[in-house]
């Protein structure tokens, strides 16, 4: 990519190199190869993708330019952009992400809305809340900066999950609110003396049986554990369900996410585990996402 002048070599600009990273990515069928072009590049260069284009005349050194051609490459191949930046954006907000944890989704954002808003309806000036399999700790630190007073639990099966929510914990300057605790769903919780307000989770929702509607970026980069839930993807959320009464407070709020087929057979799990006024939130696709039940 390097351009030739009358004196020599010359590095390409900004511009130059997004145009060779627009037609690479073009070739490989994805979606928006210019706006991907522009995520990895302003990644690399640590700068505001604005920022790209006031400074789209300026060369980009040799060091930048190997490593976008290796990121495009990488791209081109399914790797996700998030997984290449390490950033993914949830709620306005920037979150650090790894391998060992499920990227940020912008439907995960309806649980956020659901339960700040029962908490507002609720009056609760400091609640208690459960975040079951935190992953990167998005639900739990965006609901602990909207919600100044809460107090926060949020409990996953991977340490290293952890260690990033901790991260983006302290990133956002919620950590003193948040107490992060290993294990399987309820086992790190069962022992305390804790009853909770509001208990929110995004589960591994997806059935075995549908790995070949999934996505092949997704089945193969992100972790088959934050995805996968039994042959009907239905596994985590049953053991959620059945285990939150005991944890939640009367009128306390169970909030969901869930697979886009699975509204119907979830909310007859909620209404037999005593759960009333069940109701959904449909994604900006029309697809039910979010399913939400008081404790009676």
């Amino acid at each position: 990519m390097t351009m030739i002048t009358e004196t020599g070599p010359a590095a390409p600009t900004i511009e130059e190199a997004l145009r060779w990273g627009v037609v690479s990515l073009k070739g490989a069928g994805l979606d928006n190869p210019r706006l991907e072009a522009e995520v990895l590049l302003s990644g690399i260069l640590s700068f505001q993708r604005t920022k790209l284009i006031i400074h789209n005349d300026s060369p980009v050194s040799p060091e930048a330019l190997q490593r976008f051609v290796e990121w495009v490459e990488l791209r081109r191949r399914g790797y996700p952009v998030a997984y290449l930046t390490g950033e993914k954006e949830f709620y306005g907000e920037p979150f650090l992400v790894t391998r060992d944890v499920l990227i940020p989704r912008p439907e995960t954002e309806l649980l956020i809305d659901e339960v700040v808003r029962h908490a507002s309806a609720d009056r609760l000036a400091a609640p208690m809340i459960l975040d079951m399999g935190t992953g990167c700790g998005n639900i739990a630190v965006t609901l602990a900066r909207m919600l100044p007073g809460a107090s926060l639990f949020a409990v996953d099966i991977s340490e290293d999950a952890l260690t990033v929510a901790k991260d983006n914990a302290k990133r956002h300057g919620v950590e003193s609110r948040i107490v992060f605790l290993h294990g399987d769903l309820f086992e790190p919780v069962e022992d305390l003396d804790v009853a909770f307000d509001l208990l929110v989770s995004n589960p591994p929702y997806i059935g075995t049986s549908e790995l070949d509607a999934v996505d092949p970026g997704v089945a193969a980069f992100e972790p088959s554990g934050a995805l996968f839930a039994g042959s009907d993807g239905l596994d985590a959320l049953r053991r959620i369900i059945q285990g939150a009464p005991g944890l939640l407070k009367k009128g306390g709020l169970l909030s969901l996410e869930i697979g886009y087929r699975q509204a119907v057979k979830v909310k007859r799990l909620m209404e037999a585990s005593g759960f009333r006024k069940v109701t959904t939130v449909r994604d900006l696709g029309r697809n039910c996402r979010v399913i939400t039940g008081i404790r009676k």
